[in-house]
């Protein structure tokens, strides 16, 4: 029982390590979507500045938080994401 609760605890820790990553990808699609056009012709209208920027931002951070991580050592960018 105890094998099956760490391994549940280390599915669990992974999928919330692939949400955050999931996420800044999103953010960064989004960015380049607009650099391209992309979001224009899908959506007929664009991102404004202050928003695209936001995203941009936060998707650089989130980089930053991951490296830091991983430059860390250990496991610590799937523990440290809760």
């Amino acid at each position: 029982v105890t094998e099956v609760a760490n391994r549940l605890a280390q599915i669990n820790k992974e999928i919330k390590f692939a949400t955050f990553r999931l996420i800044k990808c999103v953010m960064n699609l989004l960015v380049s979507g607009e650099f391209s056009g992309l979001w224009h012709v899908l959506f007929g209208s664009r991102i404004d500045p202050g928003t695209q920027g936001l995203f941009g931002m936060i998707s650089g951070l989130m980089g930053v938080y991951e490296e830091m991580c991983y430059l860390q050592g250990g496991d610590k960018r799937i523990s440290s994401i809760s």
